[in-house]
């Protein structure tokens, strides 16, 4: 697979650079510079100033803008609209022939909106014509952020900053890690459901994404301050064509999928619910002077429409099925004689909740065929000499865990209240992004391999979870209790029941024991996809996903709530998971890996 380094954030030209090569380009072809006053709002002049070849809105009130307008009819108008699949044909001769002349640059990934989505493309959702560079709509437009510009509040100047901070698509994902921590309780918010959350959470926007890039390029709107020298924006400038905004439509997008899954729900500590904050973050834009008004609501209109078309789409996908009791196997030790051993999965002396999400493998996934396509193997016997092997060997690990072994252990367990291991995973893309400076759509695209991994490898654990019901070591170490090591009787604390007067011997693993069978592995599950996918996507950091691998594997086996087999075979399922999805990264329309 090619490798090359994309994807990088430019310097961007400061406002004062972009006025000047405006006068520039405008003093050297005067002959193509007409009088813009005629379609404007009435309201405004444009008295040419004797002293360059630009025109500028007279400053009649400190809220109306100065208004760049160049009107180059004289050149031809490239025919950009040819070059894309959607329904786009840009008529305004202006914008071309600005980003033509050198006076804005659309550098930023402008192929990006030919990208392969995940959901749904360019040519299912029509984005009509922005209003004219030259026209009294975008004149009105400017006014409006100049007014902003004027009286924006603190509120607006912190939200247009923070929305903006980083790429498009980081907002959300921040705010999306905020709701599963405060959330995440068991059972609703549990690491399978959160994944898939996650997976559908970031398609959504790489769709959004993607379809709006496309519209960028066919219609090439300047952004505002890029027109309009005396605009201050408190966002970043950059070389992309402003309509549609991409902010706008990850707000609609996100802020729609996590009321799906958050329903209700406070975003933040000024107590706006999801859907408000989607809608503020989008106006930020105007706040911060990035984009024009019919930018925000054609990139908001694009996002709810992705959003909805996803959740369409995941409407009957079996995540609400109900599972039957009945089909539970029964657990036996072996004690009596007239049933066979048959140590499957029970409900443990430190977590006694029933089992969690049996149904989940049945769930459709996102980019797997079904969720028992790599369905593993069966684990060893319960009541054979290598089950027996892997309990002593754990009982025998937690006898002697190291310090750091401890902080391994706890560093992964990443349960209620933290952003789960789904989110762990998520953040180490998140990081790796910021890493390598990657831009708005190569973030996104990052994001949504690992999410999407994320997603289908649940499925698949929790298919050979409950295809096998393993039992817990805590279970086992109990079993084997005096076989073990009968001599360590200060490692063991008698207990009575007190209704049924019956002495149990109970020992608790250094981790809380989840409540669902072992076999195999959700952490090793998760994190083996999601490191896997990383790996083709960063070749160059090959050794540290690794290395996260293992170190997320051994972690539950220091926990003492995985024996090595649920490990060893979990990370074995991720990477079959991962290499799986990974093999869209050679067809998505972009097909790279990156380096540094």
């Amino acid at each position: 697979m090619a490798a090359g380094r994309y994807g990088r954030k430019k310097p961007r030209a400061k406002p004062q650079v972009i006025y000047r090569r405006v006068a520039q380009y405008a003093k050297n072809h005067p002959s193509l510079i007409i009088n813009p006053t005629k379609g404007f709002h009435p309201a405004l002049r444009f008295p040419r100033p004797s002293s360059g070849g630009f025109l500028m809105v007279h400053p009649i009130h400190k809220a109306l803008p100065v208004l760049l307008a160049l009107v180059l009819t004289a050149l031809p108008v490239p025919q950009t609209a040819a070059e894309h699949n959607g329904p786009c044909i840009a008529t305004d001769p202006v914008n071309p022939l600005l980003a033509g002349g050198g006076v804005v640059r659309f550098t930023e990934d402008p192929d990006a909106g030919a990208w392969t989505p995940w959901w749904i493309g360019p040519g299912q959702v029509h984005v009509a014509p922005p209003p004219a560079t030259a026209s009294a709509t975008t004149a009105e437009e400017l006014a409006e952020l100049h007014a902003w510009q004027e009286n924006r509040t603190s509120f607006q100047s912190f939200k247009a900053a923070l929305v903006d901070s980083g790429p498009a698509g980081r907002f959300w994902e921040d705010k999306m890690l905020d709701l599963v921590i405060e959330n995440s309780p068991l059972p609703k918010k549990n690491p399978p459901r959160m994944a898939l959350m996650m997976g559908l959470l970031e398609t959504a926007m790489h769709d959004a994404l993607v379809i709006s890039w496309h519209y960028k390029y066919c219609y090439e709107r300047p952004a505002p301050y890029h027109v309009d020298p005396l605009l201050r924006p408190l966002v970043e400038e950059r070389d992309l064509p402003s309509y549609p905004s991409e902010h706008a439509a990850v707000a609609a997008a996100a802020s729609e999928i996590l009321e799906h899954f958050f329903p209700d729900k406070d975003v933040d500590e000024d107590g706006f619910t999801i859907l408000e904050n989607g809608r503020l973050a989008a106006d930020s834009r105007l706040w911060g002077g990035g984009n024009y008004r019919s930018d925000v609501e054609a990139g908001f209109s694009i996002g709810k429409q992705v959003a909805a078309y996803v959740l369409a789409e995941r409407a009957s996908d079996g995540q609400d099925a109900q599972w039957d009791p009945s089909t539970r196997p029964v657990h036996h030790d072996g004690s009596d004689p007239d049933f066979p051993a048959n140590c499957v999965y029970i409900e443990t002396p430190d977590n006694g909740n029933p089992p969690l999400e049996p149904a989940w493998g049945n769930v459709d996934p996102i980019w797997l065929d079904s969720g028992d396509q790599f369905r593993v193997p069966p684990p060893p016997p319960c009541d054979g000499p290598d089950w027996m092997a892997q309990t002593r060997d754990l009982w025998e690990a937690y006898l002697n865990l190291t310090d750091r072994q401890k902080e391994i252990a706890d560093y992964w367990e990443a349960g209620e209240l933290t952003v789960l291991p789904p989110g762990m995973n998520l953040q180490i893309a998140m990081d790796k992004s910021e890493e390598y400076g990657l831009s708005t759509m190569h973030h996104v695209r990052v994001l949504a391999y690992v999410a999407v991994a994320q997603a289908d490898v649940g499925i698949a654990a929790w298919d050979s979870k409950y295809a096998y019901w393993a039992e817990r070591p805590i279970t086992s170490v109990h079993r084997y209790a005096w076989d073990l090591d009968p001599k360590y009787d200060g490692w063991w604390e008698a207990n009575t029941n007190p209704t049924t007067g019956e002495v149990i011997n109970r020992w608790f693993p250094h981790a809380v024991t989840p409540q669902f069978p072992g076999y195999v592995s959700g952490h090793a599950s998760f994190t083996g996809a999601g490191q896997q996918v990383l790996k083709h996507l960063f070749p160059e950091d090959v050794p540290e996903f690794r290395a996260y691998q293992t170190d997320a594997a051994m972690a539950r086996f220091y926990g003492g709530i995985h024996i090595r087999s649920d490990n060893d075979v979990g990370v074995e399922l991720g990477i079959d998971v991962g290499d799986h999805i990974a093999q869209r990264i050679a067809e998505d329309g972009y097909g790279l890996a990156y380096l540094k």
